[in-house]
């Protein structure tokens, strides 16, 4: 061996230890920061009773707030004339206070039979109902929907005493009139009035949300229509009448009983103004301007399959009424009349069902 080769071995031994010296050191160093990256982070000098856990991630589920339904024991009041149902509170009462003169189930009020609420509301509902509204501020106007029609809810502010009203119900001085009119269906209108004393106009929505039509009968199903061209209009008629032009000019369509020909039938008579009945040695129609002995009782609005009429109640003679409803279309006023002195429901329901059935042809 020569003098470089025993020179060289002490340096490649020195070389070979100090690789596996920097090796080791490589290895410590990378275990030391992987501990580092496990262990859980803790401040700087803590006490002895100072321990820091990892934050937790606590998930929140929204509460679920169950809707009560006020109205779900509730009496229910179903009107098998007109055919709509309604729910009123199961202390309170509903009571018939359908006139005589009026078809049957026309006019329903319901009130707290306790005495506890003033609040009261009714309901008219036939082949025509009051249209008329009492002059009292307007506080709101809202477009709703009810029974699956479509009409608007009216809030009055009252300030009209009640012996100056224009309207022949009574109307007490309550905090607030709520109004749901002119809607209808199968040929009848409807009507909601609710009188509220004590602010509490939330009970108003809570009986209209459970107003809804029924299924009834369709009385004139089986009618027959007679229609006019010549004056634009239509109408059905019951199988026991006629219709007819033969005493009078074409403006004037009487509907003749064929089983009872002296009792008074109903007319529709067309020209320039209003009509009534007049006796001039036999029942005649005549100009509201030649009726010298009638006069009239009451008047007010009446909407009838979506056309606006005037009603007017007449006193022919004493014992005698009658009542006519006007409406002018295209310049020129029909008038739809019968008298109403026997008083029966039977004739005033068939002449309601009648009225209703009344269109014009454009």
């Amino acid at each position: 061996m020569n003098n470089h080769q025993k020179g060289f071995a002490p340096i490649m031994i020195i070389l070979i230890a100090l690789v596996v010296v920097g090796g080791g050191g490589v290895l410590a160093w990378k275990y030391k920061l992987v501990e580092k990256i496990s262990s859980p982070t803790q401040t700087e000098n803590p006490s002895p009773t100072q321990i820091v856990t990892p934050k937790t991630t606590v998930l929140l589920t929204p509460s679920v707030t169950s809707i009560i339904d006020e109205t779900a024991s509730w009496k229910i009041y179903a009107n098998k004339y007109t055919n709509y149902q309604i729910k009123y509170p199961d202390d309170w009462q509903a009571v018939d206070k359908t006139s005589t003169n009026q078809s049957p189930g026309y006019y329903i009020e319901f009130y707290d039979s306790k005495g506890k609420s003033k609040n009261y509301f009714t309901v008219m509902s036939g082949g025509s109902v009051a249209s008329d509204f009492v002059k009292w501020d307007i506080v709101s106007k809202e477009k709703i929907r009810i029974g699956g029609a479509d009409t608007q809810k009216i809030t009055f502010l009252p300030t009209q005493p009640v012996e100056q009203s224009v309207s022949q119900y009574d109307l007490p001085a309550a905090d607030r009139v709520i109004t749901i009119a002119d809607f209808g269906k199968n040929n009848l209108q409807y009507r909601l009035d609710f009188y509220i004393f004590d602010g509490n106009l939330g009970f108003a929505d809570k009986v209209i949300s459970t107003f809804k039509f029924i299924e009834g009968k369709d009385e004139t199903a089986d009618w027959k229509t007679y229609t006019n061209n010549q004056y634009g209009f239509e109408v059905k008629y019951s199988d026991d009448s006629v219709p007819t032009a033969d005493n009078y000019s074409k403006e004037f369509i009487w509907l003749k009983s064929k089983s009872q020909p002296e009792i008074t039938e109903p007319f529709i008579a067309v020209g320039k103004e209003k009509y009534t009945l007049f006796f001039q040695g036999t029942w005649a129609p005549v100009p509201y301007s030649e009726a010298e002995s009638v006069k009239i009782v009451s008047s007010e609005s009446v909407t009838i399959n979506g056309i606006l009429f005037n009603k007017d109640r007449w006193s022919i003679r004493p014992g005698v009424e009658a009542v006519s409803y006007n409406t002018n279309h295209n310049g020129k006023y029909y008038t739809i009349y019968r008298g109403v002195s026997d008083g029966a429901n039977k004739s005033e329901t068939t002449f309601n069902l009648m009225l209703a059935t009344f269109k014009f042809l454009d």
